[in-house]
C-alpha cells in the first residue's frame, strides 16, 4: 500500500509541475514562442529573416541591369511576376 501511495504522490507532483510548465512553454510569451522577436525560436526566426533579406539585397545589387535592354527586360519580368501574384490571390476568392 505504501508503494502505491508513493507512486500516486509522485504522479500528482509531476502533474502539478508539468501542466503549468507546459502552458508557459507554449504561451505567446514563452521561451519557444513563434512570434517574431519573442522567445528562443522567434529570435532565431527573426535573425534568419534578416540575414536572408541582407543576402537578397546584396544579390540584387550585384545583378543590377546595366543596359537599356536589360532594364526593360527586368521591368517586364517584374510586371509579369506582379500579375501572376495578383492572379494567385484572386483564384482562392473565386471559390468562396
Amino acid at each position: 500500500m505504501a508503494q502505491a501511495r508513493n507512486a500516486l504522490c509522485a504522479l500528482v507532483i509531476i502533474f502539478l509541475v508539468a501542466v503549468p510548465l507546459a502552458g508557459w512553454l507554449g504561451s505567446e510569451n514563452g521561451p519557444v514562442s513563434a512570434q517574431a522577436g519573442r522567445g528562443v525560436v522567434g529570435g532565431l526566426v527573426g535573425q534568419l529573416k534578416r540575414e536572408d533579406d541582407e543576402a537578397e539585397l546584396k544579390e540584387i545589387a550585384e545583378h543590377q541591369p546595366r543596359t537599356k535592354e536589360e532594364r526593360e527586360e527586368a521591368r517586364e519580368q517584374a510586371e509579369s511576376a506582379q500579375l501572376a501574384a495578383q492572379d494567385a490571390q484572386e483564384e482562392p476568392r473565386l471559390g468562396e
